[in-house]
């Protein structure tokens, strides 16, 4: 997805098109290992379907070997595989998988592919799309399916802690200065100075929490990024390049597509006061990037990027 232009140099156009729309990923080190057919499952469709191509490729070479040997039984059983199995587009589930892999090998073990922003939460131990941090107050993690209810939870929370604290420190100071003056029966006086003491403390807290939050959403960035892309900045520095993160697409378009509200969106601007289920614009493996940019960071190359201190290399989709 791009949704913002940058003017590569014309004689690279439709090279650097494909590159910034490419799919990358790694393999988790961390996470348990899976079966070759449900590893292939979880990737997106044109990622399957690029696998179905190499493979039925393989099968028709190795078809095209045995018909020049006498011995075709020297050659490796997938063969066998008629060429039907891989004409269906359609086939996403493990089991039509299995039929164009073969037995054999769609019950090998391997670890899961982890999509790029994706990152593995140690407290879970799980990978989790565009992973922000895991937070202990709502035990789980904070990523793609809920970090647009956390950072609107808080920024309703801080408003509503205010217009509590605003209305009620008359009665508070009253309570202060004439204690013997206190004029309820329900609420003991100490309960109601502890009430707005909390209020304002914690709406104060969450107000920055959310502040922060909603800075980094206008950087394109999250938590983990955030601490990344400093790194790489003074990597970049050091050798006279500068960083430039190839998500942001500037302040307000950054807020509108993580939002997914506005022009080109899903969503209008009155669903962000609504409590109801929006679903965000990404599906963790596809993800809006800065046009000219080739997929990837500028300033550093794709191995100096951090990936939960893993070496694998970045599969290009």
């Amino acid at each position: 997805m791009n949704l913002e232009s940058s003017e590569p140099s014309p004689m690279d156009k439709a090279e650097q098109k494909k590159a910034d729309l490419s799919v990358t990923f790694r393999f988790c080190k961390k996470c348990k290992y899976i079966r070759l057919a449900n590893a292939i499952a979880h990737l997106p469709p044109e990622l399957r379907q690029r696998e179905k191509a190499n493979r039925r490729n393989r099968i028709l070479e190795l078809r095209r070997q045995a018909s020049q040997q006498e011995n075709s039984e020297t050659l490796i059983p997938d063969i066998s595989h008629p060429p039907s199995l891989f004409e269906d587009e359609d086939d996403e589930g493990e089991y039509e998988i299995s039929q164009w892999l073969g037995e054999k090998e769609s019950e090998m073990m391997v670890l899961p592919p982890k999509p790029e922003r994706a990152h593995h939460c140690r407290t879970c131990k799980a990978c989790v799309l565009k992973f922000d941090h895991h937070c202990p107050w709502i035990n789980q993690c904070v990523g793609l399916g809920n970090e647009r209810y956390f950072i609107l939870f808080m920024c309703w929370f801080a408003l509503g802690t205010l217009i509590f604290t605003a209305a009620g420190w008359r009665l508070a100071l009253l309570a202060l200065r004439k204690p013997k003056a206190w004029p309820s029966t329900l609420v003991p006086r100490v309960v109601y100075l502890a009430l707005i003491a909390k209020s304002a403390i914690m709406g104060m807290a969450v107000f920055i929490l959310a502040c922060w939050h909603l800075h980094l959403v206008m950087q394109g960035e999250t938590s983990v990024e955030n601490q990344d892309n400093g790194n790489y900045r003074k990597m970049a520095k050091e050798r006279n390049d500068t960083f430039q993160n190839v998500y942001d697409l500037g302040s307000i378009r950054n807020l509108q597509i993580f939002f997914n509200v506005g022009p080109g969106m899903a969503y209008q601007y009155y669903t962000l006061f609504l409590p109801i289920h929006i679903e965000p614009y990404s599906d963790g493996w596809h993800w809006a990037k800065r046009k000219g940019f080739g997929g990837h960071h500028m300033g550093i190359s794709r191995d100096e990027e951090f990936t939960d201190d893993e070496g694998d290399p970045i599969l290009p989709g």
